[in-house]
């Protein structure tokens, strides 16, 4: 097979100053593109009409076998790009903007977030689409679910989660959904003693500084011991994922359709 290889030298070069972009929320919304590393995510996503480009570092010594694109870069140039230090190969990968939040567009259960951490919100896709709820609200505070640490936070599965833009954090109770909205905050009541609707929306709060008062009536919690001050915030949310599944009958976890970037 004769290979597609572009060699790039100069940190002024056009091309890669546009995937340099590529690491920051603005580029990737931008360019409608995103980059991915790990080798399991790489390899994955290959097979993928979606994948643009592979990148790789002059020193790659590894077997390459593809009709994409491929661009070898200095290994100054490559670590810029590899922000997750995986020294694997890259992809570039085209993404579709999601719609704004509409009910009739959810499937059951929900989670909506305003993590600002990247490595959280592609903890907590990988946690709900692991436990079979593959709606996602992202909120404006949210961090770009497509940053390369939330991409490799996600080990991927942010390419499979059916995403909606939601509204700021402030005006969640204004969002027309006939569901139930469970926050979680350290103030409600112990999550054994609460029992889920079959349409519900999960709510975690900002990193920190939790949720805003008036969003935390109906809140669950997350009895722990008086020894940690609090569990981080992706985890929280990964348990009461589980139970809101684990308390459903309607379907079990699914992932043949790529919503993203169809």
């Amino acid at each position: 097979m004769k290979l597609n290889i572009t060699h790039i030298h100069s940190p002024t070069n056009t091309t890669f100053r546009q995937l340099l972009k590529l690491t920051g929320a603005r580029g990737i919304r931008k360019q409608g593109l995103a980059l991915a590393a790990g080798e399991k995510i790489v390899n994955e996503l290959l097979p993928s009409p979606h994948v643009q480009q592979l990148i790789i570092s002059e020193k790659y010594c590894g077997a390459l076998a593809t009709d994409l694109p491929i661009l070898c870069l200095d290994q100054a140039l490559f670590r810029q790009l590899d922000v997750c230090g995986t020294n694997s190969p890259l992809v570039v990968v085209k993404w579709k903007p999601w719609p704004s939040f509409c009910q009739q567009n959810i499937d059951g259960h929900c989670v909506a977030i305003a993590f600002q951490d990247p490595e959280n919100v592609g903890a907590v896709v990988r946690s709900s689409l692991a436990f079979g709820i593959e709606d996602v609200i992202l909120l404006k505070e949210c961090a770009h679910p497509f940053l390369p640490k939330a991409v490799r936070a996600s080990a991927g599965t942010v390419f499979q989660a059916r995403f909606h833009q939601g509204p700021p954090l402030e005006s969640l109770h204004m969002l027309d959904f006939d569901g139930e909205l469970v926050p979680l905050s350290q103030d409600g009541a112990p999550l054994k003693e609460h029992r889920f609707a079959t349409r519900t929306m999960l709510l975690p709060g900002i990193e920190g500084c939790g949720l805003p008062h008036h969003l935390r009536s109906n809140a669950v919690s997350i009895p722990i011991s008086d020894a940690v001050e609090s569990l981080n915030a992706a985890v929280a949310t990964s348990i009461i994922l589980y139970a809101m599944q684990n308390q459903s009958d309607s379907h079990a976890p699914t992932f043949q359709k790529d919503y993203t970037t169809e």
